[in-house]
């Protein structure tokens, strides 16, 4: 019998290839395209089960994210949501949000492998709760795994611009946990002055930090602060 985790991972680069192809056809619309793609997604649907209550080790944490990037692209469906979780849940499991120790005796490319999928799923999960509104399934504080400051064997991702990503999503939720919640406007004007500002030193950093090719906007730090 076929491992399910691969199944799920073949389906799901099947669906994402044929919607890519299909989508750029001009012979065809998008819902075809869609459609298509939706059939070879619904069979790694039907895995995920036995994905989650079996013995599921990095490659079902790496399946599951890549689940979730393509139902992100998914029309008028959330099942995003769900993947996330059980992406987060399964990463919490092999303790992925722990900065590995020397008596682990992983190897610098495991090191980076785990620490960059944590990552990604981390910056998911805050973007979807910011999106929907929905409680994060992972807490800050619980987090000690660095982020890394190499890429993956293998892999051309311009390390710079995805640490500034993570820092934005990072940013973009403490707004929103610190901010929006109604606790907040319990808390006198003392305290959301000082988050508030803390946050916008937090945004001028990231700004400065932003390289050239990637900084749409001139705005400087001092015109910051006078909005």
């Amino acid at each position: 019998m076929e491992d399910p985790v691969w199944f799920a991972l073949r389906n799901t680069t099947y669906a994402t290839s044929r919607r890519y192809l299909l989508a750029n056809s001009t012979s065809i619309t998008f819902q075809h395209a869609e459609a298509t793609s939706w059939l070879l997604f619904c069979n790694a649907l039907s895995v995920i089960g036995e994905m989650i209550v079996s013995h599921s080790g990095m490659t079902a944490i790496q399946a599951l994210t890549i689940m979730t990037f393509h139902a992100m692209g998914l029309a008028g469906l959330c099942v995003e949501y769900p993947m996330i979780k059980y992406a987060v849940q399964l990463a919490h499991a092999k303790e992925l949000q722990r900065e590995s120790l020397a008596s682990w005796g992983l190897s610098s490319a495991d090191l980076l492998t785990r620490n960059w999928l944590w990552w990604t799923i981390s910056v998911i999960d805050k973007q979807m709760s910011i999106q929907s509104g929905r409680p994060s399934s992972i807490l800050d504080d619980d987090i000690s795994t660095p982020i890394p400051t190499t890429a993956p064997p293998g892999s051309s991702i311009d390390v710079k611009v995805v640490t500034l990503i993570i820092r934005h999503a990072q940013i973009c939720f403490r707004v929103m946990d610190r901010i929006m919640p109604v606790k907040a406007s319990k808390q006198g004007f003392d305290r959301p002055y000082e988050t508030i500002r803390d946050i916008q030193e937090q945004l001028e950093g990231l700004l400065q930090d932003m390289p050239s090719s990637i900084d749409g906007n001139t705005t400087s730090s001092a015109a910051l602060s006078a909005n």
